[in-house]
């Protein structure tokens, strides 16, 4: 059977070959599947998305998403991606923000940003939607379509699109330091990396399944919640972030109902697990969790270890809690799975001359830290240190910048040539070896393993003296002692 190019391919062989095979499930907050969706259902629905789209816009123009978490968003990405046009991920105008006027005007930075024509939402939030671009001329000229109100009759006007997999499949919002929106392009060769990466590295298949509540809008929910399963083929568990925050429990009882084996979330979702109690009611069973994955924010020894510790009599199995990294400019798993959590003490006076983030007002500079290991680099990925604001490779257990390369690395951002050359094409100084990602984080290696430590102080765009993590001081000014 011939390989599917990319991730249209994958989908329309999958309702053609195992049709009635259930792709997604949503659930509701007591963990009850209340909507799904087969392979063969989905393909429907985005091939009618796609029909109606085909009619009235070109391929690789850009079509904004706005939805709830649900199943919509799903098909409507999907739907676009079949129709040749590229979706544009981002949050949804919110009914119960108390700044309105900020997310009018985020939308219309987004929209003015990506060129927008066509807004794709659903019924549910319709009404949200149309109010908040009706107060702007420039948005209320739109085309807006429910994806509910298209008819199945609209896959008839449905062809194939010529995808060249160089091109770019999807936008993904992230932001820069001063949280203005930038767009990150996601090629189709850079999906089919990033999948099959991460199949690999975890051992996915089609009998996998995965529960997330992390939403569509961020990349780990988009990445690891949605696409990943789509690529595998195997049953993806979604359902609300706000249903988690009422019940971080909720989460683990979805896993042991529906016998999860890949789920993860940032540390703060596993350190909110901890402080919950346990009800007499609960009886988790998390034996069959085979990977829960930590990312998204730097990862606390402390966290992992009350996780392990709380649950370890649920049949929580200690090697299944791994640290990874990853980011919207390159989603795949840029460092392995670390199967003994190893980790590193550092004096907290070392990260001073680097991060504010990790170096708080009240805090002393003479605490240690435990900073976990995320692994070493997947095959096919190269992570290094340099000295932040250079191309000047750092040594082992020096703290710096994390520089990636890899074919999972994105093109670039949306509409920003300038910024390809300092951001996405970085050469090292003396070896040329490149290119590499500037990712803005801050981190050492240890033993071939990346230990992320968080954000750089001003982005990295200031040089420093190399900063050794066992030391207090820069490199040039440690005692020889």
């Amino acid at each position: 059977m011939k390989q599917p190019a990319n991730l249209i391919e994958t989908l329309v062989m999958r309702a053609e070959h195992n049709p009635e095979d259930i792709a997604f499930s949503y659930l509701d907050d007591q963990c009850n599947v209340v909507c799904q969706l087969s392979n063969q259902q989905l393909h429907i629905r985005a091939a009618a998305i796609a029909g109606r789209l085909q009619q009235i816009i070109s391929p690789l123009d850009r079509v904004l998403l706005l939805f709830p978490q649900g199943l919509e968003f799903i098909y409507a990405f999907m739907g676009v991606m079949y129709s040749g046009a590229i979706p544009v991920v981002t949050a949804p105008p919110s009914r119960n923000s108390h700044h309105s006027d900020d997310r009018v005007f985020n939308i219309k930075d987004v929209i003015e940003k990506t060129n927008v024509d066509v807004v794709l939402t659903s019924t549910s939030i319709l009404d949200e939607v149309v109010q908040y671009f009706f107060k702007s001329k420039t948005l209320s000229e739109k085309v807006f379509l429910s994806v509910e109100e298209i008819t199945g009759d609209s896959a008839g006007y449905w062809s194939m699109p010529l995808i060249e997999n160089t091109s770019v499949a999807y936008l993904q919002r992230t932001s820069d330091k001063n949280r203005i929106p930038k767009f990150v392009m996601i090629s189709h060769d850079n999906m089919k990396n990033t999948h099959e990466s991460i199949k690999s590295e975890y051992r996915l298949t089609t009998s996998s399944r995965s529960v997330s509540w992390l939403p569509h809008y961020h990349y780990l929910g988009l990445v690891l919640g949605i696409l990943q399963p789509l690529y595998c083929g195997y049953k993806g568990y979604i359902y609300s972030p706000f249903d988690f925050y009422k019940n971080p429990h909720g989460w683990l009882h979805a896993i042991t109902k529906y016998e999860a084996t890949f789920s993860g979330a940032p540390d703060f979702a596993y350190s909110m697990c901890v402080e919950q109690e346990l009800s007499s009611q609960q009886n988790f069973n998390l034996s069959i969790w085979n990977t829960a994955y930590n990312s998204g924010e730097p990862v606390k020894k402390e966290t992992m270890d009350g996780f392990f510790k709380k649950f370890r009599g649920c049949g929580l199995q200690k090697k299944a809690l791994t640290s990874i990294y990853g980011l919207a400019e390159s989603s795949c798993v840029t460092s392995g799975k670390n199967k003994e959590n190893n980790f590193t003490i550092i004096p907290r006076k070392s990260l001073q001359y680097l991060s504010e983030s990790m170096v708080g007002k009240n805090q002393s500079g003479h605490e240690n830290i435990k900073i976990i290991s995320c692994g070493s680099a997947v095959p096919g990925a190269q992570v290094v240190i340099v000295v932040p604001g250079t191309r000047i490779k750092s040594d082992d257990l020096e703290l710096g910048e994390i520089l990636v390369s890899s074919i999972c690395n994105a093109i670039a951002y949306w509409d920003k040539p300038e910024e390809k050359e300092e951001m996405f094409n970085i050469y090292l100084e003396g070896s040329g070896d490149g290119p590499y990602l500037r990712t803005g984080d801050l981190g050492f290696i240890k033993k071939g393993e990346l230990h992320v430590v968080g954000r750089l102080k001003n982005d990295g765009q200031v040089g420093h003296s190399p900063v050794n993590i066992l030391q207090n001081q820069p490199v040039n000014e440690q005692s020889t002692h």
